[in-house]
């Protein structure tokens, strides 16, 4: 969780000390700072950003009233000096309700720019600033006029746009505990000096896009309706995480990054209806992850890219309906995976799963082309078995799957091409254990290309049959030929031969 540093009105000594902020006597800089100032800050009195040690003036600060008569002015002044350069904001009560605003101050030469929130405000050049280098302090010493601010960051430059970054202070690299504000630049940190209150009350956590738990995450129901949008970034459990209903309806789009848990993962719907849209990077858990129902319905698209898990996936129903389409990269498991049932329905498409790996086992009970829809997948891998109990492909669908691979057995209880169905692409099917083809039927006026079937075990095909006009490069079905001890040919029946060697 991201933390501020707060600098309280009961005690106006705290400053941090120790900086080698050398950023003001450059001609060309850029000084980037976001802050809230207490809803209380009044007429004359100051917040400060920049000061000096053993110096009751500060460098850089905000004043209300005094000198500038009643209006809100950002200050960058000499130090020890009367002169400044002052930008004045008359609508003073836009920035002074306790919320963060950023304020970008920049030097070009002779030229001073101010912004608040992407506001401009004018300011006049009175004299060049000099260095303040490593006497320099964010905050200062002074009693008289100081309000509480909390400080959510304070970024230097050497230029007023890109240039090298000289210092960045980001009070959440404390963690919320200690004396000590890093520089995540370049490490020149600053040391907290009398800040007053209970150990570390200075740090003050505040919101953040993360969803985390200690424990587990439980939200029954998450829908993206119509065109809601979505840009949460992590949802984080040390337990499980369960979502019932993750549903993208209309034209919602997720960019949600990540969904981990060091425990079980479970979605048992994850729906795509309608133009919905998900762009969501990773879901990983060190347990299981079960998605039930994964759906594409109409034009949904899903580019998710990963889908980890250290235990099991099991995937009871993946389902590519309509037009739909599927990018998805990867699922991986370091167990089993389980898809019972991976239909491709009128013209849907997955055209870019690469990769579904298994340092167990892959388990397919059915994989069906319909109508149109194509299946360019590329890879299939286990280090297990792969069972496909049924490949089907019907009207005038399509496989050009490319690689089915095993360590262990493969085993296509059903095999079928009927209607016009084509296979032309599927090029190795490889195991170093047996392959089983119970049925490996062709109907209709279906083509099989398939060059290769590859084991180093046995391969046993119980059933092949070419029905109607289907074609197979060679097929031999009048002889029997049997070998043993002699050498001999005997013809038993017109068209059927007994050989003996």
């Amino acid at each position: 969780m991201p933390y501020l540093l707060r600098f309280n009105e009961s005690n106006t000594d705290e400053f941090v000390s120790g900086l080698d902020i050398d950023i003001l006597s450059r001609t060309s800089w850029r000084l980037e700072f976001t802050i809230a100032i207490d809803p209380a800050f009044d007429s004359f009195e100051v917040i400060n950003i920049l000061g000096k040690e053993n110096n009751d003036r500060a460098s850089v600060y905000i004043q209300k009233g005094g000198n500038f008569a009643g209006n809100f002015d950002v200050v960058v002044r000499t130090i020890g000096g009367s002169t400044a350069t002052k930008f004045t904001a008359d609508f003073i009560s836009s920035y002074t309700n306790g919320e963060p605003q950023e304020y970008v101050l920049t030097r070009d030469g002779d030229d001073r720019t101010c912004t608040i929130e992407g506001n401009s405000f004018g300011g006049t050049l009175t004299q060049s600033e000099v260095a303040v280098n490593n006497s320099t302090t964010i905050g200062r010493r002074d009693s008289s006029y100081s309000k509480q601010v909390d400080l959510y960051r304070l970024e230097g430059y050497d230029a007023t746009t890109g240039g090298t970054k000289l210092f960045d202070y980001d009070p959440s690299l404390s963690g919320g505990t200690g004396t000590i504000l890093t520089d995540a630049e370049n490490a020149d940190n600053g040391t907290l000096e009398n800040f007053d209150g209970t150990t570390d009350s200075w740090w003050i956590e505040y919101g953040s896009t993360a969803i985390t738990a200690d424990g587990a995450i439980t939200l029954p129901s998450l829908v993206f309706a119509g065109s809601a949008t979505d840009s949460t970034s992590e949802v984080t459990a040390a337990g499980d995480i369960t979502l019932p209903s993750l549903v993208f309806a209309g034209s919602a789009t997720d960019s949600t990054s990540e969904v981990t848990a060091a425990g079980d993962i479970t979605l048992p719907s994850l729906v795509f209806a309608g133009s919905a849209t998900d762009s969501t990077s990773e879901v990983t858990a060190a347990g299981d992850i079960t998605l039930p129902s994964l759906v594409f319905a109409g034009s949904a698209t899903d580019s998710t890219s990963e889908i980890t898990a250290a235990g099991d996936i099991t995937l009871p129903s993946l389902v590519f309906a309509g037009s739909a389409t599927d990018s998805t990269s990867e699922v991986t498991a370091t167990g089993d995976i389980t898809l019972p049932s991976l239909v491709f329905a009128g013209s849907a498409s997955t055209s870019e799963v690469g990769q579904v790996t298994a340092a167990g086992d892959v388990t397919l009970p059915s994989l069906v082309f319909a109508g149109s829809a194509t299946d360019t997948t590329s890879e299939l891998t286990a280090t297990g078995a792969i069972t496909l109990p049924s490949l089907v492909f019907q009207g005038n669908a399509s496989d050009s799957t490319s690689e089915v691979t095993a360590a262990g057995d493969i085993t296509l209880p059903s095999l079928v091409f009927a209607g016009s169905a084509t296979d032309t692409e599927t090029t190795e099917v490889t195991a170093s254990g047996a392959i089983t083809l119970p049925s490996l039927v062709f109907q209709g006026s279906a083509t099989d290309s398939t060059s290769e079937v590859t084991v180093s075990g046995a391969i046993t095909l119980p059933s092949l049959v070419f029905a109607g006009n289907a074609t197979a490069g060679q097929v031999i079905s009048d002889f029997t030929i049997q070998i043993d001890n002699t050498a001999k040919i005997i013809e038993t029946t017109p068209n059927s031969f007994t050989i003996r060697i």
